[in-house]
């Protein structure tokens, strides 16, 4: 029960509501916002597995390219997993998605570089969920004319060294609530599309997404804005 209360106190915050028909308006009061502000805005979105961060990243880059040409853009946490032969390595292969198994410090450092890094362009993995490994290609690099640059993934709030360091690099952070246990069959159906039997989705959620969600709303730091998506 105290764990409970010391949740909703760091969730205490006014709430956004979200519908789609609700992005456009959202999306050019950030807009605006970042016109303001000199420099790039840097926006970290968090939330448990499942709760639908990538989706309303994408969108929010999509919905303001269309009001300024390549004005916003965005990078993925899940970009700086360590590798499976690493994983394998260290012997951490059963735990991968867990806090231990990514490159925190490349991470940052990217973070870092893209809000200091403002007249060249700056390069950036993406993680092929096909292959199950991060990557590099030459399309992926933010611009100079970026201003707005959103980054998500489970582990930014995280109140635990390295991941705090976070909270200084951007301007300001999103925490995305969710039914945990609406968004859980969600997660099972992403695996088996991901290539998994559903047997062998339910015990990976079982075992690794489960323990991500429970490390993400026992450990968090207050969130900025908390945002709840409609229907969800």
């Amino acid at each position: 029960m105290a764990e409970q209360s010391n949740q909703n106190n760091k969730l205490n915050n006014t709430q956004t509501i979200l519908g789609d028909d609700d992005l456009p308006d959202f999306a050019s009061q950030l807009l605006e916002q970042a016109d303001r502000q000199s420099g790039r805005t840097l926006i970290a979105i968090a939330g448990i597995p499942g709760s639908g961060k990538t989706t309303l990243m994408l969108k929010l880059v999509t919905l303001l390219n269309t009001m300024q040409l390549d004005i916003a853009a965005a990078v993925s946490m899940d970009a700086y997993h360590l590798t499976n032969i690493q994983l394998e390595a260290l012997g951490m292969r059963h735990i991968k998605g867990s806090p231990p198994t990514y490159d925190v410090n490349s991470y940052l450092h990217l973070l870092r570089n893209l809000k200091t890094q403002l007249h060249r362009p700056v390069f950036y993995p993406v993680y092929d969920r096909a292959i199950h490994n991060p990557i590099w290609r030459a399309s992926q690099v933010i611009q100079p004319t970026v201003k707005i640059i959103f980054t998500e993934g489970q582990f930014l709030l995280l109140d635990q060294s390295p991941w705090d360091a976070l909270a200084a690099i951007v301007d300001t952070s999103w925490y995305l609530k969710v039914d945990p246990d609406k968004v859980r069959e969600d997660l099972i159906a992403r695996h088996v599309r991901g290539g998994r039997t559903r047997e062998n989705a339910i015990e990976h959620v079982s075992r690794s997404d489960d323990a991500n969600r429970d490390l993400v709303l026992s450990c968090m730091r207050k969130p900025d804005r908390v945002i709840c998506i409609a229907g969800r």
